[in-house]
């Protein structure tokens, strides 16, 4: 138990220290946890619509299927398909950037799965609250890197 309490406390002290915004889907399960993350940190919360979940139209509330396999060949009928949820993550996420240069972003896994595809990375899977940092290119790698934290 020591162990989660040193690694919690280390995060608190990363987050104050270097976040400058928290930006969160305004759907409740993003908004609640953004909302706990402030409530520590006292970052001021921004709500995006553009970063709500990937819309599955006649598909949604059916069971799950293994999207990051599936990714590139999903259209839901009557819903988003996902190059369109690409364009809306690419804006929102190129938004965001321009506002704050290490941003906080509470999201869904459509959204992972976008920004994963944006920056030419494998998604893995991944769980519910589950804390990623991305890293963008630099001298020493070329390329965008996940880290999970």
């Amino acid at each position: 138990m020591i162990w989660e309490e040193i690694k919690q406390y280390h995060l608190k002290i990363l987050l104050r220290n270097f976040l400058l915004r928290i930006y969160h889907s305004p759907l409740q399960r993003a908004t609640q946890t953004a909302c706990i993350v402030a409530q520590d940190i006292a970052l001021p919360l921004l709500a995006a619509d553009k970063l709500k979940e990937w819309h599955f139209g006649d598909w949604e509330g059916k069971p799950s299927i293994n999207l990051p396999k599936y990714f590139l060949t999903l259209n839901p009928p009557n819903g988003e398909s996902h190059h369109e949820l690409i364009a809306r993550v690419k804006e929102v996420t190129n938004h965001i950037l321009r506002e704050s240069t290490l941003p906080l972003i509470v999201a869904h896994g459509g959204t992972y799965l976008a920004l994963c595809h944006l920056m030419n990375l494998n998604p893995e899977p991944i769980e519910n609250c589950q804390l990623l940092h991305f890293t963008p290119p630099n001298e020493t790698y070329n390329g965008w890197e996940c880290y999970y934290l």
